[in-house]
């Protein structure tokens, strides 16, 4: 079976999660404890370290070239994709604590997990990006 409609929508639901993360995120911040919300505003205030720069610099783009990629089925989307995923998870625990309610974390949880899905699709199975994955590998022959 052709996965590829499948990452593609999921691609699509993936954005529409990040776009309600923004929105939610910016809706319930006023909904937060007064010292969570001084937090925040201490957190908004304070510089990038190096270290932050150069994540946020590399990973951005990599990120939205992979994502539009995968809208037009580019071959070379799939390993950027993955390469950006990974290193945003491998990364994210360096970037210190965050403050978030309730609501816009669950739609974050969600859209991690959606991100997920497209890895394992993009790696697993048989799309315009991997006709040779190991979902084909594992499938018998076709007479």
């Amino acid at each position: 079976m052709d996965t590829t409609k499948i990452i593609k929508n999921l691609v699509i639901f993936e954005i529409v999660l990040f776009v309600a993360y923004i929105v939610t995120s910016i809706y319930f911040e006023e909904h937060l404890s007064p010292l969570l919300q001084e937090y925040l505003a201490e957190e908004l205030e304070s510089n990038f370290t190096f270290f932050e720069l150069i994540f946020v610099v590399l990973y951005i783009p990599a990120y939205l070239a992979s994502i539009i990629g995968l809208l037009r089925t580019k071959i070379w989307a799939k390993n950027l994709f993955v390469l950006a995923a990974v290193s945003s998870y491998v990364v994210l625990p360096f970037l210190g604590p965050y403050v978030d309610h309730a609501v816009p974390a669950t739609i974050d949880s969600v859209a991690a997990a959606v991100e997920g899905a497209i890895v394992a699709l993009l790696l697993f199975s048989s799309s315009a990006f991997n006709k040779q994955g190991l979902g084909t590998a594992l499938q018998p022959p076709q007479p």
